[in-house]
């Protein structure tokens, strides 16, 4: 009997310190999925700019070869979210804008969160 006793209180216990538990991280907001969404999101914008950046970063290479300059007239009539905001003979700078910012500095820069200088 004492057994039985002793097994309840500490199955009650667990039970007691799993709820504390639960009700503590709803608290903190450690249960919410929202957090993890929100990273997942950027993660995947962030995906998305660099496809889109590298592609238009190819036309930048190609008009280049062609005319010895990045500053050309290039349409982004199929790339919206991309500007470009600095274009000389050595350089340009992209920025791909939809929830977060997203830069690339060329030729041969990586995308990274944030906007041209």
């Amino acid at each position: 009997m004492g057994t039985r006793v002793l097994g309840f209180v500490c199955l009650l216990g667990i039970l007691g310190l799993s709820g504390y538990t639960a009700l503590d991280a709803a608290r903190n907001g450690t249960l919410s999925p929202a957090k993890r969404v929100a990273q997942d999101e950027q993660r995947l914008e962030l995906e998305s700019a660099k496809h889109v950046l590298g592609i238009v970063a190819k036309q930048l290479e190609e008009l280049r070869t062609v005319s010895g300059t990045y500053a050309n007239d290039l349409e982004f009539d199929n790339f919206p979210l991309v500007r470009l905001v600095h274009a000389d003979e050595r350089s340009y700078c992209l920025e791909f804008e939809k929830t977060t910012t997203f830069v690339l500095r060329g030729p041969q820069g990586t995308v990274v969160p944030g906007r041209c200088a």
